[in-house]
């Protein structure tokens, strides 16, 4: 499973996207709404907009949507939380990939997610998965073929750099 705080920003995308492709205007407009819509998220990650994703950016736009999850303030998602973060998207299949994730991150065993347990593999696996030159920053272009990637699409050949 994926890094939580991303798959809420990857599920925000993937919601544009299907409410594009329920428009009236048909397919080409959806695409090149998700266009924009990957382009705005990658905008916002790239904080000192050098055209990159840093590793540090990326976890501080994690860290961000962590501390919004975390309505009391606490530094750990509780059930709750997580229930709340997921309303009226994912039902019961949230819940079954809720208790998924506190049986393998919830290493203290308090039955909370803080943000290390989170983020200890799967920030890091997320990032080298997006990273695909390994030059430990994410480019517009490795940020949007996983982003098409990850919502069924077929990349775009890779190009050498």
């Amino acid at each position: 499973m994926k890094f939580p705080a991303m798959i809420c920003g990857v599920a925000a995308l993937a919601v544009a996207g299907s409410m594009a492709w329920a428009s009236p205007m048909g397919a080409d407009n959806a695409h090149r709404g998700a266009q924009a819509d990957r382009a705005a998220m990658f905008t916002q990650l790239d904080a000192d907009q050098d055209g990159q994703v840093s590793r540090a950016e990326m976890m501080a736009a994690a860290q961000a949507r962590f501390a919004k999850q975390d309505s009391d303030g606490d530094g750990a998602l509780s059930r709750a939380e997580m229930r709340a973060a997921a309303e009226g998207r994912a039902g019961k299949k949230a819940e079954k990939r809720f208790e998924k994730m506190l049986k393998r991150a919830d290493a203290d065993g308090d039955g909370k997610l803080s943000f290390a347990e989170m983020s200890q593999k799967r920030g890091e696996r997320h990032f080298a998965r997006m990273d695909n030159n390994g030059d430990g920053a994410i480019s517009r272009d490795e940020f949007a073929s996983k982003a098409r990637h990850h919502h069924g699409q077929k990349p775009h050949a890779q190009h050498s750099r």
